[in-house]
């Protein structure tokens, strides 16, 4: 028989994987970390045989991004960084375009449309999780996405 949830226990390993170790990036040190962590607490609950399997994996932990948005008469860098799997600009070009706004996922189903085309679209809230939205706003064939996300708990 299963036994319920312990909150309190939840809280303590949220805690130690986001407080403790925090960024867990694919192919960090934090992703190590909580790989460790996680091996280790299975390992104490009894469980036979927890084993830790390599992956390869390019991490963009130390990549970088130039992000710089005009305002009126001056260009104001902003702090970025790539995704996992983004393609870099072709040849360093630069990217210009209207900003489109696109609260995730309230208006994706609405804006996601051939308008999108040539504009850099800012996605406010989680990235598109379900690959029918992914599709959708890679065939509008934007100029460029940035993600925006402040729930997330690092830079």
């Amino acid at each position: 028989m299963a036994t319920a949830p312990n909150p309190k226990r939840i809280l303590r390993h949220w805690k130690v994987l986001c407080e403790t170790i925090g960024d867990r990036r694919a192919g960090s040190l934090g992703e190590q970390a909580a790989a460790e962590y996680l091996a280790t607490g299975f390992t104490r609950l009894g469980l036979a045989n927890v084993q830790m399997e390599t992956f390869p994996c390019v991490s963009v932990v130390k990549a970088e991004a130039d992000v710089q948005v005009r305002f009126s008469d001056r260009f104001e860098q902003v702090p970025a960084r790539p995704l996992a799997g983004s393609p870099p600009t072709p040849d360093g070009q630069v990217v210009e375009g209207k900003l489109v706004w696109v609260e995730m996922p309230e208006q994706a189903d609405r804006l996601f449309t051939p308008q999108l085309r040539g504009k850099i679209v800012v996605l406010v809230g989680p990235i598109p999780t379900h690959a029918d939205l992914h599709r959708r706003l890679v065939q509008c064939e934007p100029a460029a996405v940035l993600h925006l996300d402040d729930r997330l708990p690092f830079e």
